[in-house]
């Protein structure tokens, strides 16, 4: 017998969850309360969809995992546990909803095989315990890149996630953009996207060649 608690609205309950092979006879349980549990709001940090729209996952604080099933969101407890307490801010899941990979806190990195979230150990341990924020494959899942805290930058080649030092080591400037570069930047006329991609250049002296309309 095993009781598991669970929270809906703000409201504390606990399941009671009995063995198939108990023995058969009364059973008699009292309780004071809840166990002292008390049920706080999570923020879901993530959310991808397969395809279909009708299965997915959702990911938030202290590694809490959703699952959409026949319209309804109900949180995945063995899934919670796996990052160990660990936020998982990023989330990629294939169209199909057969594959996925979750990341966050510390780095940690959980992988989805099609029936359960377990913990990559090596993968976690690629980006030296820095929080990982932003994931992307590609369709297939064949090969993708993450990024996090302090622009470290881990790439995946279809079989392992590991740190791609000349990526993490790039300059990055205090904004989070792109780099500063050391030459002058010259605007010249152009498309608007062509304007818009310069201004998004970081450049230590701007030169304006003036625009005829």
């Amino acid at each position: 017998m095993s009781l598991i608690p669970s929270c809906r609205g703000r409201e504390p309950r606990i399941r009671l969850q009995v063995a198939s092979d108990s023995p058969r006879g009364p059973l008699f349980l009292t309780a004071n309360s809840a166990g002292g549990l008390a049920c706080r709001e999570t923020r879901v940090r993530a959310l991808r969809l397969a395809a279909d729209g009708q299965h997915g996952w959702a990911t938030g604080d202290n590694g809490t995992i959703f699952h959409l099933q026949e319209s309804q969101w109900i949180q995945d407890v063995d899934a919670s546990e796996a990052s160990g307490g660990k936020g998982l801010y990023a989330l990629w899941l294939m169209a199909d909803g057969s594959n996925g990979w979750a990341m966050g806190e510390g780095g940690v990195v959980l992988r989805f095989d099609g029936r359960r979230w377990v913990r990559d150990d090596a993968a976690s341990a690629a980006s030296g315990g820095k929080y990982l924020s932003a994931l992307w494959l590609v369709a297939n899942g064949s090969n993708g890149w993450a990024m996090g805290e302090g622009g470290v930058v881990l790439r995946f080649d279809g079989r392992r996630w590991v740190r791609d030092d000349a990526a993490s080591a790039a300059r990055v400037g205090r904004s989070g953009g792109p780099a500063r570069s050391s030459a002058p930047c010259t605007v010249r006329c152009g498309s608007t996207s062509q304007r818009r991609n310069v201004h998004l250049m970081r450049c230590s002296r701007m030169r304006l060649i003036s625009c005829r309309p």
